[in-house]
């Protein structure tokens, strides 16, 4: 086989070679566009449809099947105006975007231009807890799955705009429906997507993210949603859903889902860190050896001393008192450190009258009695003290001691 390939390559000449492979390259890159644009569709199930049909054709014919292969010739015959018909939508938005300046010039910088705008404006959704979808439209026209088709807008793409449109206002009618991106433009606002019927969802999903789950089930729209009670970004696509995304995540993956994975080179002063180095905690500050805590000079952290307290009213002892007695205290007083010196109590002193019991009675009053049996003096002052009087002070004076 090969060999004949080769003797027919050698029969032709060089030009008609060429012009052989540039025909089945066009052809590849039409049947290659066609299924792009049915990819995701209900287009593409009548394609399907039509493919066994002209199966059927084919068999009838290999196997002589009379009565089938006369039916499917009629209905062969006039495939171009049944492809029309069928197809009309699709035909028309491929048209269309042939004719675009995004499909002439690729539309690189102003898809990145408008993904970063759609990035900004749904962080800052979510910041303020307003809920949001946002559906690029890629080859499946949304809006044939659409209960309400919404307001057509026509406008760039900007964050303002996309944020004042889901402003939470009662007289704001378009934030309870998606914004409808097509052909990097705001075609619509206010589009009410179809629920899923079929397939079980987390309870904890609420009505936007299941509208975008349905949408992105039957064509090929790439959904971007927040949620306005948890303040969290997710995206939608091919029926799956990817949630808690922060604005670098939901750029790569918006990148990824259009066909340009490489992110656009950010000045390094500008770039910031990526979702897995946002939630990676600060690394632990070094550790510093403890150092014992120094004693302090405050009363209430130095034990006591160990001279005993002495509560109650205040009391003195009359007579030479030695240095190292210790300092009569008042009631709930704490002691000084055990470095200060006692103050030593003066030879008399005034102390209430009940903190010395009155004497017994005695009629001895001759100079042999003891200082502690005279009766206390009543000073002026209403309070009364104890003299004790030394052996020099009992004896009469020289002169008078015969």
């Amino acid at each position: 086989m090969l060999e004949g390939l080769m003797r027919l390559i050698a029969a032709r000449p060089l030009a008609q070679i060429a012009r052989d492979l540039i025909d089945i390259l066009i052809v590849a890159y039409v049947i290659y566009r066609a299924l792009l644009v049915l990819r995701g569709t209900r287009a593409m199930q009548m394609g399907i449809g039509l493919g066994i049909v002209f199966l059927l054709y084919l068999a009838a014919r290999t196997f002589q099947l009379t009565t089938l292969n006369t039916i499917l010739s009629w209905l062969l015959g006039s495939i171009i105006l049944v492809i029309v018909v069928v197809f009309q939508n699709d035909i028309r938005r491929a048209l269309i975007r042939m004719g675009s300046k995004a499909w002439l010039s690729g539309g690189r910088e102003q898809q990145s231009r408008v993904i970063d705008e759609v990035v900004a404006a749904a962080t800052e959704l979510a910041r303020h807890r307003m809920g949001a979808i946002i559906a690029f439209e890629q080859d499946a026209n949304v809006l044939e799955f659409c209960k309400s088709e919404g307001i057509p807008i026509e406008s760039f793409v900007t964050r303002e705009l996309l944020v004042s449109m889901f402003v939470p206002e009662s007289v704001n009618k378009l934030h309870d429906g998606a914004v409808l991106i097509r052909d990097l433009k705001i075609a619509r606002a206010g589009v009410f997507f179809p629920m899923p019927e079929t397939k079980v969802l987390d309870a904890s999903l609420g009505s936007r993210h299941r509208a975008a789950l349905g949408i992105t089930e039957e064509t090929d729209a790439v959904v971007v949603v927040v949620s306005e009670e948890r303040g969290t970004i997710s995206c939608c696509f091919s029926g799956n859903i990817v949630l808690n995304l922060d604005g670098n995540s939901l750029r790569t993956m918006l990148l990824g889902q259009f066909g340009r994975a490489s992110r656009r080179k950010q000045p390094s002063s500008t770039r910031r860190p990526s979702g897995a180095r946002a939630s990676s905690p600060p690394p632990p500050p070094p550790r510093v050896p403890s150092q014992p805590a120094r004693p302090t000079s405050s009363p209430s952290l130095i034990p006591p001393p160990t001279t005993p307290r002495i509560a109650g009213p205040v009391t003195a002892r009359i007579g030479p008192v030695s240095s190292a007695m210790p300092r009569a205290t008042l009631s709930g007083e704490t002691s000084s450190s055990a470095t200060t010196t006692p103050r030593p109590v003066p030879q008399s002193s005034f102390v209430p009258q009940e903190s010395i019991p009155p004497p017994p009675p005695s009629s001895d009053r001759s100079a042999g009695s003891t200082p502690s049996d005279r009766a206390p003096a009543t000073l002026p002052g209403g309070a009364a003290t104890t003299a004790r009087a030394s052996d020099d002070a009992q004896r009469p004076p020289p002169g008078e001691e015969s």
